[in-house]
């Protein structure tokens, strides 16, 4: 089960519980038990700038990976767009106007792929986006 909270915006405070990719409870717009692709999730929190968090503790570990890895590509997202930095291991990214956005998310998806480490998400404020690793895949 994975919880995702809104922390910020119209919809600041309001929670969904997901099965899977099922919505668990009836909450508008979408229907009891819909299925949700969570990458469009994310992208609709983006599109709208809300800042989300998500509860995995409850999750199993097919619903964890699913579930980060749309997270994760949507905070790499965020972060650049707001002009805070990405760092993984000893490497940085930023992002400016006029660079090529989804080539330097490419590249940061492409590096954290080939590193054959598991990731974790250190943090996530307004000091950038830290991911760290946590032994081999």
């Amino acid at each position: 089960m994975i919880k995702i909270t809104i922390l910020s915006g119209p919809f600041r405070g309001r929670s969904r519980t997901f099965i899977g990719t099922n919505l668990l409870l009836s909450a508008r717009p979408l229907a009891l038990g819909e299925e949700v692709k969570p990458g469009e999730l994310f992208a609709g929190f983006l599109a709208h700038e809300d800042a989300w968090e998500v509860d995995y503790s409850q999750a199993t570990p097919e619903e964890a990976q699913i579930w980060f890895l749309a997270d994760l590509a949507a905070r790499v997202n965020k972060a650049l767009l707001d002009g805070r930095s990405v760092r993984f291991m000893d490497r940085e990214w930023s992002w400016k106007p006029g660079d090529d956005l989804l080539r330097l998310i490419g590249e940061v998806e492409d590096t954290i792929a080939d590193s054959g480490f598991m990731i974790t998400l250190e943090s996530d404020d307004e000091n950038g986006l830290v991911i760290g690793t946590r032994g081999l895949e």
